[in-house]
Protein backbone atom coordinates (compact mmCIF):
# COMPACT_ATOMS: atom_id res chain seq x y z
CA UNK A 1 0.00 0.00 0.00
CA UNK A 2 2.47 2.51 0.61
CA UNK A 3 4.54 1.88 -2.42
CA UNK A 4 1.21 3.07 -4.52
CA UNK A 5 1.62 7.09 -2.43
CA UNK A 6 3.27 9.77 -3.41
CA UNK A 7 5.47 9.07 -0.48
CA UNK A 8 7.45 6.70 -2.53
CA UNK A 9 8.75 9.14 -5.57
CA UNK A 10 9.45 11.77 -2.58
CA UNK A 11 11.52 9.24 -0.80
CA UNK A 12 13.70 9.12 -4.34
CA UNK A 13 13.96 12.23 -4.87
CA UNK A 14 15.26 12.80 -1.34
CA UNK A 15 17.49 9.98 -1.64
CA UNK A 16 18.96 11.20 -5.19
CA UNK A 17 19.47 14.57 -3.48
CA UNK A 18 21.06 13.17 -0.57
CA UNK A 19 23.68 10.47 -2.69
CA UNK A 20 23.72 13.45 -5.46
CA UNK A 21 27.25 15.15 -4.40
CA UNK A 22 28.52 11.30 -3.87
CA UNK A 23 27.89 10.63 -7.30
CA UNK A 24 29.49 13.57 -8.37
CA UNK A 25 32.44 12.98 -6.24
CA UNK A 26 32.67 9.50 -7.76
CA UNK A 27 32.68 10.27 -11.29
CA UNK A 28 35.13 13.40 -11.15
CA UNK A 29 37.63 10.14 -9.38
CA UNK A 30 37.15 7.72 -11.85
CA UNK A 31 34.58 5.23 -9.66
CA UNK A 32 36.85 4.78 -6.96
CA UNK A 33 34.14 3.25 -4.81
CA UNK A 34 33.76 0.81 -6.99
CA UNK A 35 37.77 -0.04 -7.66
CA UNK A 36 37.69 -0.26 -3.56
CA UNK A 37 34.70 -2.29 -3.55
CA UNK A 38 35.73 -5.45 -5.81
CA UNK A 39 39.79 -5.71 -3.88
CA UNK A 40 37.47 -6.19 -0.68
CA UNK A 41 34.70 -8.93 -1.98
CA UNK A 42 34.93 -11.57 -0.41
CA UNK A 43 32.44 -14.65 -1.11
CA UNK A 44 33.63 -17.22 1.49
CA UNK A 45 32.22 -14.89 4.08
CA UNK A 46 28.73 -15.09 2.38
CA UNK A 47 27.55 -18.07 4.16
CA UNK A 48 27.94 -16.92 7.74
CA UNK A 49 26.30 -13.19 7.11
CA UNK A 50 22.77 -13.91 8.07
CA UNK A 51 23.74 -15.70 11.56
CA UNK A 52 26.57 -13.02 11.94
CA UNK A 53 23.50 -10.41 12.70
CA UNK A 54 23.10 -11.95 15.93
CA UNK A 55 26.39 -11.68 16.53
CA UNK A 56 26.52 -7.76 16.30
CA UNK A 57 23.64 -7.04 17.44
CA UNK A 58 25.26 -9.31 20.92
CA UNK A 59 22.89 -8.51 23.83
CA UNK A 60 20.89 -6.29 21.68
CA UNK A 61 19.33 -9.24 20.02
CA UNK A 62 17.15 -9.52 23.28
CA UNK A 63 15.25 -6.88 22.34
CA UNK A 64 15.69 -6.81 18.65
CA UNK A 65 14.17 -10.20 18.33
CA UNK A 66 11.00 -9.41 19.62
CA UNK A 67 11.10 -6.16 17.78
CA UNK A 68 10.85 -7.87 14.30
CA UNK A 69 8.48 -9.68 15.60
CA UNK A 70 6.80 -6.86 16.34
CA UNK A 71 6.56 -5.45 12.89
CA UNK A 72 5.26 -8.86 11.62
CA UNK A 73 2.36 -9.48 13.77
CA UNK A 74 1.45 -6.54 15.39
CA UNK A 75 -1.08 -3.77 14.02
CA UNK A 76 0.62 -0.92 15.35
CA UNK A 77 4.08 -2.14 13.77
CA UNK A 78 2.52 -2.79 10.48
CA UNK A 79 3.36 1.23 9.31
CA UNK A 80 6.88 0.44 10.31
CA UNK A 81 7.31 -2.93 8.01
CA UNK A 82 9.67 -0.55 5.41
CA UNK A 83 12.26 -0.93 7.85
CA UNK A 84 11.79 -4.56 7.37
CA UNK A 85 12.21 -3.85 3.57
CA UNK A 86 15.30 -1.96 4.03
CA UNK A 87 17.32 -4.60 6.29
CA UNK A 88 16.39 -6.84 3.38
CA UNK A 89 18.20 -4.91 0.91
CA UNK A 90 20.77 -4.20 3.32
CA UNK A 91 20.94 -7.57 3.69
CA UNK A 92 20.97 -8.66 0.19
CA UNK A 93 23.04 -5.79 -1.37
CA UNK A 94 26.04 -7.37 1.02
CA UNK A 95 25.44 -11.07 0.38
CA UNK A 96 25.39 -9.75 -3.26
CA UNK A 97 28.38 -7.76 -3.59
CA UNK A 98 30.34 -9.96 -1.08
CA UNK A 99 30.82 -7.38 1.53
CA UNK A 100 32.03 -8.23 4.90
CA UNK A 101 29.06 -9.48 7.99
CA UNK A 102 29.38 -6.35 9.50
CA UNK A 103 28.50 -3.96 6.79
CA UNK A 104 25.08 -4.50 7.78
CA UNK A 105 26.04 -2.48 11.57
CA UNK A 106 24.54 0.86 10.47
CA UNK A 107 20.61 -0.81 10.17
CA UNK A 108 20.58 -2.71 13.12
CA UNK A 109 20.16 -0.66 16.14
CA UNK A 110 16.74 0.62 14.72
CA UNK A 111 15.77 -3.06 15.43
CA UNK A 112 16.96 -2.93 19.00
CA UNK A 113 14.95 0.44 19.36
CA UNK A 114 11.83 -1.04 17.57
CA UNK A 115 12.71 -4.07 20.05
CA UNK A 116 12.18 -1.24 23.02
CA UNK A 117 8.80 0.01 21.72
CA UNK A 118 7.68 -3.50 21.52
CA UNK A 119 9.04 -4.39 25.08
CA UNK A 120 7.73 -0.98 26.11
CA UNK A 121 5.11 -2.93 28.69
CA UNK A 122 7.62 -5.50 29.87
CA UNK A 123 7.81 -5.57 33.72
CA UNK A 124 10.39 -7.20 36.05
CA UNK A 125 14.26 -7.74 35.90
CA UNK A 126 14.78 -10.64 34.33
CA UNK A 127 14.85 -9.10 30.91
CA UNK A 128 17.52 -6.30 31.67
CA UNK A 129 19.18 -8.67 33.97
CA UNK A 130 19.58 -10.87 30.74
CA UNK A 131 20.85 -8.64 28.57
CA UNK A 132 23.21 -7.32 31.53
CA UNK A 133 24.97 -10.48 31.42
CA UNK A 134 24.77 -11.48 27.93
CA UNK A 135 25.99 -7.67 27.31
CA UNK A 136 29.03 -8.97 29.39
CA UNK A 137 29.36 -12.48 28.23
CA UNK A 138 29.72 -11.26 25.01
CA UNK A 139 31.81 -7.93 25.12
CA UNK A 140 35.80 -9.78 24.55
CA UNK A 141 34.15 -11.34 21.58
CA UNK A 142 33.59 -7.81 20.15
CA UNK A 143 36.88 -5.89 22.20
CA UNK A 144 40.13 -7.12 23.58
CA UNK A 145 39.15 -6.97 27.22
CA UNK A 146 40.67 -10.09 28.34
CA UNK A 147 44.26 -11.13 28.58
CA UNK A 148 46.28 -11.59 25.90
CA UNK A 149 46.86 -15.56 25.72
CA UNK A 150 42.84 -15.92 26.14
CA UNK A 151 41.76 -13.35 23.71
CA UNK A 152 44.16 -15.02 21.14
CA UNK A 153 41.84 -18.38 21.46
CA UNK A 154 38.89 -16.32 20.54
CA UNK A 155 40.10 -15.08 17.12
CA UNK A 156 38.30 -17.97 14.99
CA UNK A 157 34.76 -16.68 16.11
CA UNK A 158 36.18 -13.15 15.79
CA UNK A 159 39.33 -12.87 13.41
CA UNK A 160 38.92 -8.41 13.48
CA UNK A 161 40.23 -8.80 17.49
CA UNK A 162 43.47 -9.38 15.81
CA UNK A 163 43.62 -6.37 13.91
CA UNK A 164 42.85 -4.19 17.50
CA UNK A 165 45.70 -5.76 19.33
CA UNK A 166 49.57 -4.73 19.05
CA UNK A 167 48.79 -1.21 17.80
CA UNK A 168 51.01 0.49 20.76
CA UNK A 169 54.27 -1.50 20.18
CA UNK A 170 54.26 -1.06 16.70
CA UNK A 171 53.92 2.91 16.74
CA UNK A 172 56.74 2.15 19.70
CA UNK A 173 58.80 0.63 17.53
CA UNK A 174 58.97 2.79 14.94
CA UNK A 175 59.57 5.65 16.76
CA UNK A 176 62.61 3.84 18.00
CA UNK A 177 63.58 3.12 14.51
CA UNK A 178 63.01 6.55 13.54
CA UNK A 179 65.56 7.78 16.28
CA UNK A 180 68.58 6.16 14.57
CA UNK A 181 67.06 8.25 11.11
CA UNK A 182 65.80 10.61 11.76
CA UNK A 183 65.89 12.52 8.76
CA UNK A 184 63.71 9.76 7.03
CA UNK A 185 59.70 9.85 6.47
CA UNK A 186 57.58 7.11 6.80
CA UNK A 187 55.32 4.98 4.26
CA UNK A 188 53.01 2.53 5.60
CA UNK A 189 51.73 -0.28 3.25
CA UNK A 190 47.62 0.77 4.94
CA UNK A 191 45.85 3.19 6.79
CA UNK A 192 45.22 1.18 9.79
CA UNK A 193 49.64 1.81 10.13
CA UNK A 194 49.84 5.17 9.70
CA UNK A 195 46.83 6.10 11.54
CA UNK A 196 48.37 4.07 14.29
CA UNK A 197 51.74 6.20 14.42
CA UNK A 198 49.96 9.29 13.55
CA UNK A 199 47.53 8.87 16.71
CA UNK A 200 49.87 7.05 19.06
CA UNK A 201 53.56 8.44 17.88
CA UNK A 202 52.63 12.10 17.46
CA UNK A 203 56.15 13.27 17.46
CA UNK A 204 57.24 11.43 14.56
CA UNK A 205 56.84 12.96 11.28
CA UNK A 206 53.16 12.77 9.30
CA UNK A 207 53.15 9.54 8.27
CA UNK A 208 51.97 8.33 4.24
CA UNK A 209 50.41 5.63 2.74
CA UNK A 210 49.34 4.97 -0.58
CA UNK A 211 46.69 2.99 0.92
CA UNK A 212 42.68 3.83 0.13
CA UNK A 213 42.28 7.42 0.17
CA UNK A 214 45.26 8.18 2.63
CA UNK A 215 46.66 8.60 -0.59
CA UNK A 216 44.76 11.71 -1.13
CA UNK A 217 47.14 13.33 1.84
CA UNK A 218 49.91 13.06 -0.66
CA UNK A 219 53.53 11.91 -0.13
CA UNK A 220 55.94 12.31 3.12
CA UNK A 221 56.71 16.14 3.78
CA UNK A 222 59.75 17.66 2.68
CA UNK A 223 60.34 15.06 -0.32
CA UNK A 224 62.88 13.25 1.74
CA UNK A 225 65.93 11.36 0.43
CA UNK A 226 64.98 8.00 2.51
CA UNK A 227 61.94 6.81 3.91
CA UNK A 228 61.19 3.83 6.79
CA UNK A 229 58.66 1.52 4.81
CA UNK A 230 56.33 -0.99 6.10
CA UNK A 231 55.61 -3.23 3.74
CA UNK A 232 55.60 -6.55 2.25
CA UNK A 233 55.82 -5.18 -0.93
CA UNK A 234 59.97 -5.56 -1.66
CA UNK A 235 59.65 -5.65 -5.29
CA UNK A 236 57.86 -2.54 -5.28
CA UNK A 237 60.26 -0.58 -3.05
CA UNK A 238 63.33 -2.03 -5.64
CA UNK A 239 61.80 -0.41 -8.20
CA UNK A 240 61.05 3.04 -6.45
CA UNK A 241 64.10 3.17 -4.25
CA UNK A 242 67.90 2.66 -5.56
CA UNK A 243 68.88 0.82 -2.26
CA UNK A 244 66.82 -1.16 0.38
CA UNK A 245 67.68 -2.41 3.33
CA UNK A 246 65.58 -4.17 5.67
CA UNK A 247 65.91 -2.83 9.58
CA UNK A 248 63.22 -4.70 11.89
CA UNK A 249 59.93 -6.98 11.38
CA UNK A 250 56.61 -6.24 12.74
CA UNK A 251 56.10 -8.56 15.90
CA UNK A 252 52.27 -8.82 17.29
CA UNK A 253 53.14 -9.10 21.31
CA UNK A 254 51.35 -12.91 21.91
CA UNK A 255 52.42 -14.01 18.52
CA UNK A 256 48.95 -13.11 17.29
CA UNK A 257 48.42 -13.68 13.78
CA UNK A 258 47.53 -10.06 12.11
CA UNK A 259 47.77 -8.22 8.96
CA UNK A 260 50.78 -6.50 10.29
CA UNK A 261 52.65 -9.23 12.35
CA UNK A 262 55.97 -10.00 10.54
CA UNK A 263 55.80 -7.66 7.90
CA UNK A 264 58.90 -6.38 6.75
CA UNK A 265 60.34 -2.70 8.17
CA UNK A 266 63.05 -1.11 5.60
CA UNK A 267 65.25 1.53 5.05
CA UNK A 268 64.20 3.07 1.55
CA UNK A 269 67.25 5.48 0.18
CA UNK A 270 66.99 7.95 -2.83
CA UNK A 271 63.83 8.00 -4.93
CA UNK A 272 64.18 6.39 -8.70
CA UNK A 273 61.87 9.48 -9.61
CA UNK A 274 60.53 12.70 -8.04
CA UNK A 275 58.27 12.29 -5.58
CA UNK A 276 55.22 13.66 -7.02
CA UNK A 277 55.57 11.16 -10.10
CA UNK A 278 56.67 8.25 -7.77
CA UNK A 279 53.57 8.80 -5.13
CA UNK A 280 51.23 8.31 -8.17
CA UNK A 281 52.71 4.95 -8.62
CA UNK A 282 52.75 3.67 -4.80
CA UNK A 283 48.91 4.33 -4.92
CA UNK A 284 46.88 0.67 -3.76
CA UNK A 285 43.62 -0.35 -2.73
Amino acid sequence: HVLWTPWLAIGVVVALVLVAPNVWWQARHGWAQLEFASSLRNYEQTPITIPAQLFLLSAGAIVAVPGIRWLFRDQAGTRYQFLLVALGAVLILVLATGGKPYYTAAILPTFVAVGAVALSNSRGWILPAAILVLGVLSAPYATPVLPLGITRSMLAMNPELGEMLGWESFAHQIAALHREHPDAGIVTANYSEAGSIELLAPELPQPASGHNSYWDWGPPAGSPHEVIAITRDHAGLIRAFQHVARLSTVHTPGGVQNMENGTPIWLATGPRTPWPELWRSLRRV
